[in-house]
């Protein structure tokens, strides 16, 4: 049979409990707020991810549709023109806003969708497109902050002259 260990056992005091429980739910809570911290800032990411998406497809829409017009309204060539060339900078600029919030989605993430060429397109359907994309854009602008407001903001001026001025 083996031996009963002879070290006497020291009751466990009442400090010594709450100070080993307070511990313990310390290191508990911790844990738990980081993991938490890790899914907010996620949460964060998905959102602007979700919101300057369809900007961004929005600016290659319109610029697809400017150019396909192209052919069919040649008294309006530098008009088009100069709006197929801002949209394309916009979604320039918002693809690359989109890669610096999510850096690991790559450039796979945000390639350029095809769009198909309206049967017959007309300058009423590019005004009415750049009309709510200007509207989208501005109405994101006022909801966000810091360089994307800015970049909201830029983006449905730039839309709404190009709609008042280029194609009045």
């Amino acid at each position: 049979m083996a031996a009963r260990s002879t070290v006497p056992r020291r009751p466990l005091s009442r400090r010594t409990f709450l100070s080993a429980a307070s511990v313990g739910g310390l290191a508990v809570a911790g844990g738990l707020a980081l993991s938490g911290c890790s899914d907010s800032a996620e949460n964060v990411r998905k959102a602007k991810i979700e919101q300057l998406t369809p900007l961004w497809l929005d600016a290659l829409a319109d610029q697809s549709l400017a150019r396909s017009l192209l052919p069919h309204e040649p008294d309006r060539t530098a008009a088009l023109t100069v709006i197929a060339n801002e949209r394309g900078a916009h979604a320039d600029a918002l693809r690359a806003e989109l890669i610096a919030i999510d850096s690991s989605r790559g450039k796979k993430a945000t390639s350029a969708p095809m769009f198909t060429t309206p049967v017959n397109p007309t300058v009423a359907s590019l005004r009415q497109q750049l009309t709510a994309s200007a509207k989208r854009a501005g109405d994101l602008a006022v909801i966000v902050d810091g360089y994307r407001a800015g970049l909201c903001g830029s983006i449905s001026a730039a839309v709404t002259t190009e709609v008042q001025v280029q194609l009045a």
